[in-house]
């Protein structure tokens, strides 16, 4: 009896180590650098340091597009449906000069990706939080993934960061749209981005697995006391 429960706190412990091991996917990476992606992330100024986002070629049903193909293989699309004439805002700054907040402004945003070679893909809905600008723009968001081939971090239901950066703009975004006059426009392609997935430290684990071959100890000292 007590080397039963023992050798069922060790393989509870191996199994979830092993667990962690499966669900080692813990990020996957879109775009593909200098080649650009179809459509562009357009800045355009309201005036008064904000600034309305396209995130792609828009159409006349305010749906904008942006995709590309990744330079690992395969695809990505970003695909934002605007509240009516409403864009996506880029306002004030948060902790930084060049950090500025994002409200949706009742857009909603899908993100769409797969390898194209091992048979992985992943879908979900974005909220974008935050857009860095500088030479080039860093647009940052969460990601609630509604599909998906991969489990743990990257698995439905998790809620993953999402970013994106584009390649250079031919003017300052802070000179040109932030201080510029309402109507000043500057686009550029989408370079490259990033969904990744928060994990367990491996010291939680750990330390976790720590607690089951104590607990394991203790109940197996109580069956000897009952002996």
């Amino acid at each position: 009896m007590k080397k039963t429960i023992l050798g069922l706190t060790i393989v509870s412990l191996i199994m979830l180590v092993g667990a962690s091991s499966v669900d080692a996917q813990t990020s996957i990476a879109f775009g593909n650098g200098g080649g650009g992606s179809a459509g562009q992330v357009t800045f355009i100024a309201n005036g008064g340091g904000t600034a309305s986002l396209d995130l792609g070629t828009c159409s006349v049903l305010n749906v904008c597009a942006l995709s590309g193909s990744n330079t690992a293989g395969g695809t990505y699309s970003i695909v934002t449906t605007e509240a009516g004439a409403a864009d996506i805002q880029v306002n004030g700054f948060i902790g930084s000069t060049l950090n500025r907040s994002i409200s949706m402004n009742g857009a909603t945003t899908s993100f769409m990706w797969n390898d194209g070679i091992a048979g992985h893909s992943l879908m979900g809905t974005v909220v974008w939080t935050s857009a860095f600008t500088d030479g080039a723009a860093t647009i940052t968001g969460t990601l609630s993934i509604t599909g998906s081939t991969f489990s743990g971090a990257l698995g439905i239901g998790s809620h993953p960061s999402i970013d994106f950066l584009t390649n250079a703009y031919a003017s300052s975004l802070s000179t040109f749209i932030f201080k510029g006059s309402s109507g000043a426009a500057e686009s550029a392609t989408l370079s490259s981005g990033e969904v990744a997935g928060v994990v367990p430290e491996p010291s939680s684990i750990l330390l976790f697995g720590s607690g089951l071959l104590l607990a394991g100890g203790i109940l197996r000292r109580k069956l000897s006391l009952l002996a």
